[in-house]
């Protein structure tokens, strides 16, 4: 049986913290895909499936009321947190 690497999608609007938290994850043997807004990450959201999803709150660090990442967490509960297991 082959060995089944997790998936994680890493949401994050700086590259600074996208590539290290995706570099540490994929160093502990996961599979990656990294997303820098929250249309980016629905997109990749449609289009793959993943074990986790690990989301900045705040997806532009410029605006203090951004929810971005709190919007896109109740997005992605809404539409898939009941889609079964490949």
């Amino acid at each position: 049986m082959a060995d089944k690497r997790h998936r994680i999608l890493v949401v994050d609007d700086l590259p600074d913290w996208r590539e290290t938290l995706g570099g540490l994850l994929v160093d502990a043997g996961y599979d990656i895909l990294v997303a820098c807004s929250y249309a980016s990450a629905l997109r990749l959201l449609a289009a793959n499936h993943f074990d986790l999803a690990v989301l900045d709150i705040r997806l532009d660090e410029t605006d203090d009321g951004n929810t971005d990442g709190l919007d896109l967490a109740a997005e992605i509960k809404s539409r898939w947190a009941m889609r079964t297991s490949r």
